[in-house]
């Protein structure tokens, strides 16, 4: 991608600005007569936010100050942006009485579209690569353009950190899938530790929303749900109990009636049972009386006889046998009527208990209808509170489910990272060309812009501290004495290396460069030796853009070094855009 032209439709706005190959200078000049005059708030900066603008960047007060504090000017007014893809030129149009849609399309045709289907169509064209074997999603656009787009926003400090170029909250483990595309190098492992990171992020979030719900609905900890479970369950079944009762209960009108006349009957079948009781008790121990007239009483009555008289002993010998045999055959009639009557007792005893039973059972469901009766006015409140408690029940079991599953997830996700860890080491191994490629490109611009510099470092490495997500660092060194801006040296190096190895591997990235600002604190020398290289760069035939905001500063050797080389005067006839205190962006402010 290479920037063409930004230009206003109606073009009473702005100079149209006419981008090209090379350095692009948005210079800030200063007037021979007002020296003094500060080059802030000229238009440098607004000029890069249009960029953005028409490249889908949220219009608000934090992602572009600039140019949301000219929304009043810019209304009923088109910024527009042609640029060119693989040689094929395109164009995206946007306004702020519309800033929620991109106007985007090629020389042909325009196609109005809402911003977030607008980035998607835009990843496609600049940023989809046929040829790339790793992770690329259209959900990056912003993200990537960032990095080849750097404008200073006065809310944070620029160039603090190449790696972490978007902001300080931008963990490197979502950062390195973006580098590693930059660089060309399959970036499909680091991708997939960012998603099986990001789980664990959403996951955790699930189970501390879990657990504040439980405590919050139930008033419980969740190491106490299971408890309140079962509470919750025997409660249903009791509910539900006395819900059967109270129905068998409005069946009965007069069921206190009905339970005094049942009692009675209890009573009075249990006192005809003891009174029987007592006479089978009676009647047991009668039988276990013996009617038996002794042997030798016999005898005694016989020689009291026989001593009177033989014939007379005779005689009554005969009428005394005849008498203890009709003793004897009456004592055995008597027990056994007493045995039939003992039988017949018992039977009679043993069908009015269970006669007892019965009723004693009917007596205790009419005595539980009634207690429903007084737990519940009528069955609506009784449903009410079984539904009620199983609502509770099916919540609580459903959260608690849940927290358990995540739990049990959370272990799994341990052995799959420690997999993804392994994996990591072989990726390393696998891509050490690559990366040894990207070094070699990244110390010749290091040695280009800072030739009289010995050291800087570029490497990635595997992370071995445990309580790191990335499992991969990308670190980019340099000694702090050498320069200034040391970061910002580090960022110009860094940025400068992707693209020169973009081009030279061919791949489909922008080729363009904007560094808004960066030259402020740095040392001009190398300011100068990053001209000289840009420029020996397109001469090799390696083309692309470095668009860059600069002040007019001091005397000239304090300012850019070899004067005789790159002058004010010669920015200013090279700039693609010149403004001053006296000639601002906007028209209706000169």
């Amino acid at each position: 991608m290479f920037l063409s032209r930004l230009y206003s439709e109606p073009s009473n706005l702005f100079d149209p600005i006419e981008f090209q190959d090379g350095v692009n200078f948005i210079f800030g000049k200063k007037e021979v007569n007002s020296s003094k005059d500060s080059l802030n708030g000229i238009g440098k900066s607004t000029i890069l936010e249009m960029i953005d603008f028409c490249l889908g960047a949220d219009f608000n007060q934090s992602s572009m100050s600039r140019l949301f504090k000219e929304k009043h000017r810019l209304e009923n007014t088109y910024i527009v942006l042609e640029f060119e893809v693989d040689g094929q030129e395109y164009i995206s149009r946007r306004t702020v009485n519309a800033s929620k849609y991109l106007e985007v399309g090629d020389a042909y045709s325009v196609e109005k579209i809402d911003l977030k289907k607008a980035k998607k169509e835009l990843f496609n064209i600049i940023f989809r690569d046929p040829l790339y074997t790793g992770c690329q999603r259209d959900t990056w656009f912003r993200s990537l353009l960032t990095f080849y787009l750097k404008v200073h926003k006065r809310s944070k400090n620029e160039f603090t950190d190449p790696i972490q170029y978007i902001t300080a909250s931008n963990a490197p483990v979502e950062l390195n899938q973006y580098h590693l595309y930059f660089m060309g190098i399959d970036n499909s492992i680091v991708c997939e530790n960012f998603d099986h990171q990001n789980s664990v992020k959403d996951r955790d979030a699930a189970i501390r929303e879990i657990k504040r719900l439980i405590e919050r609905t139930h008033s419980i900890d969740i190491k106490d749900a299971n408890k309140r479970i079962d509470r919750l369950r025997n409660e249903i079944v009791k509910a539900q109990g006395l819900i059967e009762s109270f129905k068998l209960a409005a069946q009965h009108k007069d069921l206190e009636e009905k339970l005094n006349k049942l009692t009675l009957e209890i009573k009075s079948l249990s006192e005809e049972n003891f009174w029987d009781t007592h006479k089978l008790s009676s009647l047991k121990e009668s039988i276990e009386l013996k009617d038996v007239l002794p042997e030798s009483k016999i005898k005694g009555i016989q020689k009291l006889y026989s001593e009177i008289s033989k014939e007379l002993s005779s005689l009554v010998k005969k009428s005394l046998e005849d008498a203890v045999e009709f003793r004897r055959n009456l004592s055995k009639s008597r027990e056994e009527f007493l045995v039939d009557e003992i039988n017949r007792l018992n039977r009679i005893i043993e069908t009015r208990s269970k006669k007892i039973a019965i009723l004693d059972d009917e007596r205790s469901t009419l005595f539980k209808s009634l207690k429903a009766k007084n737990a519940f006015k009528d069955l609506t409140e009784a449903y009410l509170y079984v539904g009620e408690l199983q609502k509770n029940f099916a919540d609580l079991a459903s959260k608690v489910n849940t927290h358990q599953d995540l739990e049990k997830s959370k272990m799994m996700w341990r052995g799959e990272d420690n997999k993804i860890g392994l994996e990591m080491v072989t990726f390393l191994q696998s891509s050490s060309d690559e990366i040894e490629d990207f070094r070699k490109c990244f110390n010749y611009v290091y040695d280009s812009i800072y030739p009289q510099s010995s050291s800087s470092g570029f490497s990635i490495t595997q992370t071995f501290d445990n309580r790191s997500k990335s499992k991969i660092s990308i670190n980019i060194s340099f000694e702090s004495e050498e320069s200034k801006g040391w970061n910002k040296g580090r960022t110009l190096i860094y940025d400068l290396a992707i693209m020169l190895n973009s081009i030279k591997k061919g791949l489909k990235r922008p080729r363009f460069l904007v560094h808004d600002g960066i030259f402020d604190g740095m040392d001009k020398a190398h300011f100068v030796d990053l001209y000289h290289f840009v420029q020996n760069e397109q001469k090799k035939g390696n083309r692309f853009q470095y668009i860059v905001t600069l002040n007019e500063e001091g005397t000239l050797g304090e300012s850019f070094g070899e004067t005789d080389e790159l002058t004010p005067q010669k920015i200013e006839d090279e700039a693609i855009a010149v403004l001053s205190p006296k000639k601002k962006l906007w028209y209706k402010q000169r």
